[in-house]
């Protein structure tokens, strides 16, 4: 499944790393999780998700860069519109 264009997964943090840049994904509506790095493709499980994970106990946050664009309805309720605003407006993690 691409989770970049999936209209039921929403982009949660991007993160960077010396493997490449992988993206994690929240499923509309579950707590359920998933990421582009290939140790989830391999394990349905990885780091990236395990970090999202622990940080959602206490109300995940996206931290966002000094100056960001507001977040709508609109940009909310379109999967690849909510991708682009997160990946412009928030900090990329390094884990």
């Amino acid at each position: 499944m691409d989770l970049r264009s999936a209209q039921d997964y929403r982009l949660v943090q991007v993160f960077v790393s010396e493997n490449g840049v992988f993206e994690t994904y929240i499923a509309l509506g579950e707590n359920k999780f998933a990421c582009t790095c290939p140790g989830f493709r391999a394990r349905s499980w990885c780091k990236h998700c395990e970090f999202i994970t622990e940080r959602a106990k206490d109300g995940y946050a996206l931290e966002l860069v000094t100056h960001h664009r507001p977040l709508t309805d609109e940009i909310s309720e379109d999967a690849e519109k909510f991708r682009e605003w997160v990946i412009r407006n928030t900090k990329v993690m390094e884990i």
